[in-house]
Formats: C-alpha cells, sequence, structure tokens
C-alpha cells in the first residue's frame, strides 16, 4: 500500500512539474511573441508617421524645393555651356508701350539660358501691361528671343463721375493717364457708354460733313445718344434709325447750311420731322418741320 501511494505520488508530481515546464515555455513563448508584434507594429507606425511628420514640419515641400533648385541650376549650366544663352530680343509691334517696361516684364537677363525661360509666365507679366492687348513669345535659336505684341488702340475719352479715361475698340478701360496726345479723342459721357461707341463713332464718320463737328456725345437712358457739335448745337438722335436721322441732318446742311443758323438744339427723334430750336424768343423757338420742307423752312 506504501509502495502504491508513493508511486501514485510520484506519478502525480511528475505531472505537476512537467504541467510546469510547459506553462513556462508557454509564457516565454507568449512573451516572444508579443515583442515580435510590438516591435512590428512600432515599425509600422513608424513607417507611416515619419513621412506624415515630414511632410507636417514642411521637411518634403524644403527637399523638394532644393531638388528643383539644384536640377534647375544643373540644366542652365548645360544650356548655357551648350551655348543657348539669350544675346538679342527682337520686339515686334510696340507703340505705345515702354521699353524699360518691356524688360521688366519679360524677365529675362542677357546671357540668361534660353531654353529654360518660362515663356509662359512673361507672357502673362507682358499682357498685363497697359497698352498690351496680346503678347506671343517664341524662341529662335541658338540666342534670340521673338516678342510679337497687339497693342490697345485708344478709341475715345470717357467722362464719368467727373474722371476721364481712356476706352480701347473693345469698351475696356485702358489703365493710363489722359495725356496730351489724347485730347483730340471723341468725349462720351454715360455709364454704358464705352460698350456702344464703336457703334457710335462707325455712325458719326458716316456723315463727312458733321463728323468734324462733332465735339462729344452723351448717352440717354441707356438708349440713344445726343450729340455735342462745336458751336454748341446739340443734335438728339431717335432710339432707333439714328443712322437715318443722322443722314437727314447732313442733307439738310450740304444743302441749306442749317448749322450754320442760330440754333441751338435739333431734335431728329420724330421721323421725317426736324424740330429746331433757336435763340430768338420763346414764341419763335421751336419749329416742327416736314422732311422734304425742313431744309427750306428753316
Amino acid at each position: 500500500m506504501r509502495l502504491l501511494r508513493r508511486s501514485a505520488s510520484g506519478r502525480g508530481s511528475g505531472r505537476k512539474r512537467k504541467t510546469r515546464r510547459r506553462s513556462r515555455r508557454r509564457t516565454r513563448m507568449f512573451g516572444r511573441v508579443t515583442l515580435r508584434r510590438a516591435v512590428f507594429v512600432g515599425l509600422v507606425v513608424g513607417l507611416v508617421a515619419l513621412p506624415v511628420w515630414w511632410w507636417w514640419s514642411g521637411g518634403m515641400a524644403r527637399s523638394w524645393q532644393s531638388a528643383k533648385a539644384i536640377a534647375k541650376e544643373s540644366t542652365e549650366q548645360l544650356v548655357t555651356g551648350l551655348g543657348f544663352s539669350l544675346q538679342d530680343v527682337l520686339v515686334e509691334g510696340r507703340d505705345r508701350t515702354a521699353t524699360a517696361a518691356l524688360k521688366r516684364a519679360l524677365g529675362a537677363r542677357h546671357g540668361a539660358p534660353l531654353l529654360t525661360l518660362d515663356l509662359d509666365a512673361a507672357k502673362a507679366r507682358i499682357e498685363a501691361l497697359p497698352w498690351v492687348r496680346d503678347a506671343a513669345l517664341r524662341r529662335l535659336l541658338p540666342d534670340t528671343l521673338h516678342v510679337t505684341l497687339v497693342e490697345r488702340t485708344p478709341l475715345a475719352r470717357w467722362q464719368r463721375q467727373r474722371k476721364i479715361r481712356i476706352i480701347d475698340a473693345d469698351g475696356e478701360v485702358i489703365p493710363v493717364k489722359v495725356a496730351r496726345e489724347h485730347k483730340g479723342l471723341p468725349l462720351v459721357v454715360g455709364a454704358d457708354a464705352p460698350a456702344h461707341t464703336v457703334a457710335l463713332i462707325d455712325l458719326v464718320k458716316s456723315q463727312p460733313i458733321l463728323a468734324e463737328r462733332v465735339a462729344a456725345a452723351v448717352r440717354k437712358g441707356g438708349r440713344r445718344w445726343d450729340i455735342k457739335l462745336r458751336g454748341g448745337i446739340e443734335v438728339r438722335l431717335p432710339e432707333e434709325d439714328a443712322a437715318v436721322a443722322w443722314r437727314r441732318l447732313a442733307e439738310a446742311e450740304r444743302d441749306h447750311a442749317v448749322l450754320a443758323r442760330d440754333i441751338v438744339l435739333i431734335d431728329l427723334r420724330i421721323p421725317d420731322r426736324m424740330i429746331v430750336q433757336t435763340r430768338k424768343p420763346a414764341s419763335s423757338k421751336e419749329k416742327p418741320v416736314r422732311r422734304s420742307t425742313s431744309e427750306k423752312s428753316t
């Protein structure tokens, strides 16, 4: 009995020792796995976080700019070494644009690498100049830059809120000061006058006998024009068929020299009528006439 008890006790103790050894091995294995996982996770987090931190701190941008600068410098040295450097600039179409302003806008120094010039940026700067409407740039290898300008043409002086500006054929304001050379341009008045100035000038020029007398034009209600002639005569044109009315006045001037008379107002807004106002007493200021007899009666 004792032997049996001892034997059973020995076997039980052996099983316990084996269980403890297995448990310690499992603990060591679990520790190793946990450590490996921790190292792996740390590496992954580091690989993700490092670029994010680098980008957030501006390191990536600085590195990229440095790389670009180095590449640009190397390219410029190579291009210059091959002989493609700027030696001459040919300009076509320049009339009102100042040479100094054009050089500053071009932004290219003598001897600069021709192939690396940013032509799009230079084009944008040149087109921002007051007199330039359009610009085209192209390289003429090995050492020349060709610049073609399309400049704005001053069309009229536009008066609004006691300020006078210069407008072009597109009705756009040219941001320049009014100079002495602009005094001969026609003067237009009214908020929407620039958009209708081209049509007005075509109308005025259609009758040369009257065109030389025109001093200014005032836009009325966004619908029609009042023409101011030299000598103080005001001509009121109709909203529709203004060209017909303008021609009638030209015929009257050609046949009867009506503008040489003591007249201050000619109203052409009624078809086939010419209403005139003189400096005579009120009883005879206005006289409506038919087209067929207006020239004789006035």
